[in-house]
């Protein structure tokens, strides 16, 4: 019977440290190619991740992957998914305010060289 308890006891940890996945989004972007604000223009990603220390901060250490637009870092510090290079050199999420603030940049080639980046 104890085994069974510390069994299920564990089960219960496991199923409780599942991580949680959130979606972000921002539309209206300064073009610095012409210097006009787009307000039309709309980017996002996915994260997931979990508040391991919980101090109701999802950190850069605390995240199972981090996703701005076609880029994917799974886990974070790691190649990304069809780009030559990208970086998540910052990365905090508040789950109590919905504060999300982040520094992310990735360079890819197709025909001749290109940056995409990302920050809050």
């Amino acid at each position: 019977m104890k085994k069974l308890f510390c069994a299920l006891a564990l089960c219960g940890v496991a199923a409780g440290a599942s991580a949680q996945t959130w979606t972000y989004g921002y539309t209206g972007f300064l073009n610095v190619g012409t210097q006009r604000f787009d307000s039309t223009a709309s980017f996002g990603g996915t994260f997931s991740g979990n508040d391991w220390n919980e101090d109701g901060v999802i950190q850069k250490g605390e995240l199972s992957y981090f996703q701005w637009r076609f880029a994917r870092l799974e886990p974070p510090g790691t190649r990304c998914y069809m780009f030559n290079y990208c970086e998540l050199s910052q990365f905090t999420y508040d789950t109590r305010t919905g504060t999300l603030s982040f520094d992310f940049q990735d360079m890819y080639s197709d025909e001749g060289p290109g940056v995409i980046s990302g920050s809050t």
